[in-house]
C-alpha cells in the first residue's frame, strides 16, 4: 500500500475505482466536520445581566452557572473539532506533498480548483488529475472506496 501512496493515482487506479462514488463518500465523512466547526464557532456566552427577574433561587443542586455551561460546552465542541483534524491529518501524512496541499485545500480551506491552481501555480487540469488522485488514496486509506463494478 504504501508504494501505491508514494505515487500519483494514474489511468490504471482510475479504472478499477469509481472517483464520483467515493468523493460522495469522503464528501459525507467531511460534514460532521463542518457542522462542528460552525456548532464551535456559533456558541455564544450567555448574556451577562443583574436584573431582578434574572436572579433565581436554585431549588436543585445543580451549581453549575450559565457561563461555566458554555464554556464546557465550547470546550467539548473544540475537543471533537482537534479530534476530527487529528484523524484527517494522520490519513494525509501519507500522502504526496501536492495531494496534501489539494487536500486541505479543498476540504479545510474551502477553495476551488482554479483557486488552488492559482495558489499552486499550475494548471487547473494538473489540480484535477492530484484532486482525483488523492480522493482515491484517502478513499482507501479511511475504507471509504468504491470499487467499479464489472
Amino acid at each position: 500500500m504504501n508504494g501505491l501512496i508514494n505515487k500519483r493515482f494514474g489511468e490504471k487506479e482510475f479504472q478499477k475505482y469509481n472517483y464520483s462514488l467515493t468523493k460522495k463518500n469522503i464528501d459525507n465523512f467531511m460534514e460532521p466536520l463542518y457542522e462542528l466547526i460552525y456548532r464551535f464557532r456559533n456558541i455564544n456566552p450567555p448574556t451577562i445581566g443583574y436584573k431582578m427577574n434574572e436572579v433565581n433561587i436554585q431549588h436543585t443542586r445543580n451549581t453549575t452557572s450559565q457561563i461555566e455551561k458554555y464554556v464546557i460546552k465550547k470546550i467539548e465542541t473544540e475537543e471533537q473539532v482537534l479530534e476530527y483534524y487529528n484523524v484527517i491529518n494522520e490519513v494525509i501524512e501519507d500522502l504526496r506533498d501536492d495531494e496534501k496541499i489539494v487536500f486541505k485545500a479543498m476540504y479545510l480551506e474551502c477553495l476551488s480548483e482554479e483557486e488552488i491552481a492559482e495558489k499552486m501555480n499550475v494548471s487547473r487540469i494538473t489540480i484535477v488529475k492530484i484532486k482525483k488522485s488523492c480522493i482515491l488514496k484517502v478513499g482507501l486509506m479511511l475504507n471509504l472506496i468504491v470499487f467499479k463494478e464489472g
